[in-house]
């Protein structure tokens, strides 16, 4: 069995959730982790960095979890990809509707039919109302 090799950032309350369920993964292995605190990165992983791009340029990974303030997602995204890293970020992925991702010919889109945008966009899914 492969076992893939992650990076954690962010390592402060959100990030207990994903370390415990990379826990429970036995293909996976959170090898490195870094926070502005290193303590906290210390503890989640074997091998602690203060800085998001030390880690990355340090470490070889097979991806990244990216566990921080949104308002660091679109940073923290772009230096994972020039890398070629495969990135795990929660929603949302800028703070900023203005914030835009480098477009990059390997990044796909769902293939789902919910998600493809003229099906809803010719009301196929019904149609949607702005939220309030």
């Amino acid at each position: 069995m492969t076992v893939l090799k992650g990076g954690l950032i962010g390592c402060g309350f959100f990030s207990q959730h994903h370390q415990e369920a990379w826990r429970r993964m036995p293909n996976v292995q959170i090898v490195a982790a870094c926070d502005r605190q290193i303590e906290r990165a210390q503890a989640a992983a074997v091998r602690a960095y203060c800085s998001a791009e030390e880690m990355l340029d340090a470490e070889d990974l097979d991806f990244v979890d990216i566990v921080t303030r949104s308002s660091a997602h679109l940073e923290l995204i772009s230096m994972a990809a020039e890398r070629g890293l495969a990135i795990i970020c929660q929603k949302p992925l800028a703070a900023r509707l203005g914030g835009r991702l480098p477009h990059r010919r390997d990044f796909r889109e769902s293939s789902h039919p919910a998600h493809d945008s003229r099906k809803i966009g010719g009301g196929s899914h019904g149609t949607g109302k702005p939220a309030r």
